[in-house]
């Protein structure tokens, strides 16, 4: 019932923003047309049918390429990277894992370098005019993060069929390479999905959308996965100095001030 209700608006919107005299706001079409693929996306977390799910990926991928499209003709890159990070979950959803990836490469191609973790300074800083790309970048890690941790179950699950014993395969998955190395990608994804929400905001909400999600995978986790993972996540802590990281300082009245009231700012 909320997906059709939701149907209707979205469809409301994007004829207003296409035909008639609202149609020369282009970036309200391009807006209403992320919303119309987001709908259409989230119509595959709930349709079981192979066919009903085909034709929902395709309509989603359909209204983000031409929104994408059209924020690339206007030169708007929050709202092509915000379509192409809606392409990269929309594949996610469908089990297109490849190309899930692939649209997280294009993507990253708009993304400024100096906004990017690397491990070594300079950092990113909390303040810029773009701090958008802190949202998406997050979004992108996480994204990251949930497809290594399919292939780890994905690996998990060929050893269940070759291996019987539980407490055999545990030790064989621990001493596999490739399940270690998803693991570790996981670990790193995460770390750097966290890093990217605490610099849009320390109170950002997909810090506790990061965590949720974690916390539903790794619950199914034994303790010699947590404990790799944990292992993994520490490392990659530490690659990226994420505790040297500079935050944006919401105790600062000060710059309350000047932003709410307008006020000058200090010398």
């Amino acid at each position: 019932m909320v997906l059709e209700t939701a149907e209707r608006a979205t469809n409301d919107a994007l004829s207003i923003f296409t035909e008639g005299p609202a149609s020369s706001e282009i970036l309200r079409r391009v807006e209403a047309m992320i919303e119309k693929g987001s709908l259409e996306r989230d119509y595959l977390l709930v349709t079981s049918s192979p066919e009903s799910r085909a034709r929902h990926y395709r309509d989603a991928l359909y209204y983000f390429e031409q929104a994408a499209s059209l924020a690339r003709q206007m030169n708007n890159t929050r709202l092509e990277l915000d379509a192409r990070v809606d392409i990269a979950w929309t594949h996610f959803y469908f089990d297109r894992y490849a190309e899930a990836e692939q649209a997280l490469q294009e993507a990253e191609r708009l993304l400024p370098a100096d906004c990017r973790l690397t491990g070594s300074p300079p950092f990113p800083a909390p303040e810029r005019d773009d701090l958008y790309v802190y949202q998406f970048l997050s979004k992108m890690y996480a994204l990251h993060g949930r497809i290594a941790l399919k292939q780890f179950r994905k690996r998990e699950e060929e050893f269940k069929k070759e291996e019987k014993d539980k407490e055999t395969r545990r030790r064989l998955l621990h001493e596999d390479s490739q399940a270690q190395a998803f693991l570790q990608q996981a670990a790193e994804a995460y770390v750097l999905a966290l890093a990217y929400a605490q610099l849009l905001s320390p109170r950002s909400t997909a810090l506790a959308v990061i965590y949720d999600d974690l916390y539903h995978h790794l619950k199914e986790f034994n303790l010699s996965e947590l404990e790799d993972f944990q292992a993994y996540v520490r490392e990659s802590r530490q690659r990226y100095r994420v505790k040297e990281l500079r935050t944006t300082d919401l105790a600062d009245a000060d710059a309350f001030l000047q932003q709410t009231f307008g006020l000058e700012g200090g010398a």
